[in-house]
């Protein structure tokens, strides 16, 4: 089975405010149940706008996967092979479509019957880098993402 994403979210301040509080902002990099933010091969907020390696995130955020789910054990155990891409930026006008992070890699996902979901566990790796960004190889989490 192949599995494709592709979304972006934005936020922007509103007449009381003059910030997105820190809680509220996007981040981007390492695995999420969600989906929302997940770039493989990363640390979880491992891209996008820092300041000192602290993550301080964006208000607009690009994604998009692709993942190629092979059963090894149908319903049981899954061989997975995935590209993640991704770009956050401080703001809607300082996007540039320049800035955008790539990664690839393979895992396994394996239903438990103490869970009802997918155990997965990922190996990540970098294709296309920026600086600044934290890697890590490999991410486990529950679920298919997606």
């Amino acid at each position: 089975m192949l599995a494709l994403n592709v979304s972006s979210s934005w936020q922007d301040v509103h007449s009381d405010t003059d910030r997105i509080p820190f809680s509220q902002r996007f981040f981007l990099g390492g695995n999420s149940i969600t989906g929302r933010g997940t770039l493989r091969g990363y640390e979880y907020a491992g891209v996008g706008p820092s300041r000192n390696d602290i993550a301080i995130g964006g208000n607009f955020m690009v994604t998009g996967f692709a993942e190629l789910r092979l059963p090894i054990f149908p319903g049981n155990l899954w061989l997975v092979g995935f590209v993640d891409a991704g770009e956050l930026s401080p703001t809607l006008n300082t996007f540039d479509g320049e800035g955008w992070t790539v990664s690839g890699g393979v895992g396994l996902r394996l239903l438990l019957p103490i869970l009802p979901v997918p155990f997965a566990l990922d190996f990540g790796f970098p294709i296309l880098n920026q600086p600044g960004n934290r890697e890590e190889v490999i991410s486990i989490n529950l679920g298919f993402g997606f």
